[in-house]
């Protein structure tokens, strides 16, 4: 590496506290790469915004009243082991998504609403109940482990 250093890049990429980690195994390491750069973890209104986009892109409407939800819930699972800013984010969007499908397949299909129709509308709306069920879960699980502690 010192031989070549004008002319080799190393990337190495991850959560402060496991590249500290990962420097510690390697004794020497640290001091040979020469910047160090910290991002911050993006605030909750910031990961709100990611979600609005994300949803934009995947052709989605994010209801008005589901946004609060998914704030308390994008709040509440940042203090959670394993965060992962935008892909937490990811992940909530994805499981919304699929829990709209079986709430408007429900709704149509098995309750027959509407006569079985459901609209563009109905397909491409992701709702507060949508994200309350993520919710639910993480209280769910911090319930159980009162319980059982």
């Amino acid at each position: 590496m010192e031989n070549n250093k004008d002319d080799l890049v190393i990337t190495v990429a991850g959560y402060k506290d496991r590249m500290d980690k990962f420097f510690s195994y390697i004794p020497g390491m640290m001091s040979r790469i020469g910047n160090h750069i910290d991002f911050p973890n993006y605030s909750a209104d910031e990961l709100v915004k990611i979600a609005s986009v994300m949803s934009r892109d995947l052709e989605y409407d994010i209801s008005d009243a589901a946004y609060p939800v998914f704030k308390n819930y994008i709040e509440k699972r940042m203090d959670l082991p394993f965060f992962s800013n935008a892909r937490t984010v990811r992940n909530a969007m994805d499981r919304a998504r699929m829990n709209s499908a079986i709430r408007t397949f429900e709704r149509f299909a098995i309750n027959g609403e509407n006569g079985g129709q459901c609209t563009v509308a109905d397909l491409k709306t992701i709702a507060a109940n949508d994200f309350q069920v993520l919710l639910d879960d993480i209280v769910n699980a911090d319930a159980s482990k009162r319980i059982f502690a």
